[in-house]
């Protein structure tokens, strides 16, 4: 799932060793098509109830019923959280959260971080801008933010603080 937009970014600051970024995303699981959907299901069942004086499960009925469901089950797994954590002297945490509850969470230790960049992709016909961290013994760039994808001044944001916490020591 891409989320171009309908993203709350949120920063807390911890202390002057930490802040956090967080991103979430809008949308909401159960969205209007799937409750139409269901609607139509409830309104056809109750139809076909009254005219054939008992409760009946037409094809068109459990279609109806099954597709919001399935929808609803696969979006249980897309991202609707993804956190940054900026420590200083520590490193880097990374943290993704499923609409199910399932939450990953990653640590880059700050001697393997090698540096960071922003750098712009294609999708479709849009270009989205993402962070990038260069990591010692990760063969790809590492993302913070992979299924949900802030606007570049956030990134700006994101990128001047990651330099000013992370890579002060190492830059003396």
């Amino acid at each position: 799932m891409l989320s171009l937009q309908n993203l709350s970014v949120e920063r807390n600051v911890i202390n002057d060793d930490a802040i956090e970024f967080k991103l979430r995303t809008k949308n909401k699981l159960f969205q209007l098509f799937d409750k139409i959907f269901v609607v139509f299901a409830f309104l056809l069942l109750l139809m076909q109830s009254i005219v054939n004086q008992k409760l009946m499960f037409g094809k068109l009925t459990i279609i109806l019923i099954i597709v919001p469901v399935l929808r609803v089950f696969v979006r249980l797994f897309f991202v609707c959280e993804e956190s940054l954590l900026l420590i200083r002297g520590m490193g880097i945490q990374l943290k993704k959260k499923c609409y199910n509850g399932s939450t990953s969470i990653k640590f880059l230790e700050k001697a393997k971080i090698q540096d960071v960049v922003i750098n712009e992709g294609y999708y479709l016909q849009q270009t989205i801008y993402y962070l990038a961290f260069m990591v010692e013994g990760e063969k790809d760039l590492v993302l913070p933010f992979e299924s949900l994808y802030p606007h570049l001044p956030v990134l700006l944001l994101i990128y001047k603080k990651f330099k000013k916490i992370i890579m002060e020591e190492q830059n003396n």
